[in-house]
């Protein structure tokens, strides 16, 4: 699998699902100085690659080369410390009651993570069109959210977020960039490709 690549010289075009782009690549592509231009694209997250004008596509997949992957895969749940105050500092996501479940409205594994709590009022499920909105909302303290990993552990880490025991999804796919397999910006983007793999 490759995408086409972008015809710019000198410059560096990465396409990639909004939330990626914005919270994980944004902090790693501004850093880079070295008389390149990176420009961000947004794409849907399974958007086609092969006919895609850039250097380098970031994808969700199945089945993606372990060297192109991009940090774990799997979401985990997690909502903002003010709201995890305010429904009394669950631990586990079982503990969770009446709190607006969120979820991106093509992944909702809230039903298997919750099987089994027939003791608590049916959750709210809020589903969102894409994960960015979904990340905008949870840091708001609207509700609790179900998120790729790799969307959420640097929020995590500042204690921005806070992860629930439980809450864990384990998918087959994963985020992946991918390289372009033609052109003179191929050193450039296997390069830079390499140094966002090793940052996630």
């Amino acid at each position: 699998m490759a995408v086409r690549r972008a015809s710019h010289p000198g410059r560096v075009v990465i396409s990639a699902p909004p939330a990626i782009a914005a919270l994980r690549l944004h902090p790693i592509v501004s850093q880079i100085d070295e008389g390149l231009t990176i420009e961000l694209r947004s794409a849907n997250f399974n958007a086609p690659v092969e006919d895609d004008p850039v250097d380098l596509a970031v994808r969700f997949l199945h089945d993606g080369p372990s060297d192109m992957r991009l940090g774990a895969p799997g979401w985990s749940a997690v909502c903002a410390i003010d709201q995890w105050e305010r429904i009394g500092c669950p631990h586990h996501v079982h503990d969770l009651k009446d709190v607006a479940l969120l979820h991106e409205v093509v992944f909702n594994f809230w039903p298997d993570i919750l099987s089994g709590r027939s003791e608590v009022t049916p959750p709210k499920f809020v589903p969102f069109g894409d994960a960015l909105s979904v990340f905008s909302a949870v840091a708001s303290g609207y509700g609790v959210a179900l998120l790729p990993r790799e969307i959420t552990r640097l929020a995590v880490e500042r204690g921005e977020l806070v992860a629930f025991q439980g809450g864990n999804a384990e998918p087959e796919a994963a985020f992946y960039v991918i390289p372009t397999e033609i052109g003179k910006t191929r050193d450039t983007a296997m390069l830079l490709q390499r140094r966002i793999i090793d940052s996630f």
